[in-house]
């Protein structure tokens, strides 16, 4: 193995470690919430994509669509989110926060303003934004290696 390799690797590995440990630190601070990462992540999407289907839901957070519905289902008993019929076609469920969903979703930014300061603290604006340019280029190519 070359150099270059022994470092394309570290840094894959470095990559996988830093999404779990913000994962983790996200996780450590819902919990009081009493808020699972699948519970979190479900809220966030859904915020960001009211009327989501609940199998895109399953695909954006890697989940299958029967523990899909059984979190969903766990949820709507929170009233958290509601599931409606799609509109054309009620075979299709869309998922929608409630007004309860809604106000938790300004403690999660709030939380997640907080983990993100903690986790990017040291770096400047410039970093950071070379790091996103560094992560879309790495994730595309990532993307591109499946075909």
């Amino acid at each position: 193995m070359t150099s270059l390799h022994a470092t394309e690797r570290e840094l894959a590995f470095l990559l996988v470690d830093a999404g779990r440990k913000l994962n983790d630190a996200h996780d450590l601070h819902m919990k009081p919430l009493g808020l699972s990462r699948a519970k979190w992540r479900v809220v966030a999407y859904v915020s960001r994509t009211p009327g989501i289907s609940q199998t895109e839901l399953a695909a954006s957070i890697e989940c299958s669509r029967m523990a899909i519905t059984s979190l969903l289902g766990r949820m709507e008993k929170q009233e958290l989110i509601e599931r409606r019929a799609a509109p054309g076609d009620r075979r299709v469920r869309a998922v929608f926060l409630t007004k309860t969903g809604k106000s938790l979703v300004r403690k999660l930014n709030q939380i997640a303003a907080d983990v993100l300061n903690d986790v990017f603290a040291g770096t400047s604006s410039s970093d950071r934004a070379h790091l996103k340019l560094l992560l879309t280029v790495v994730k595309n190519n990532a993307a591109n290696a499946r075909t």
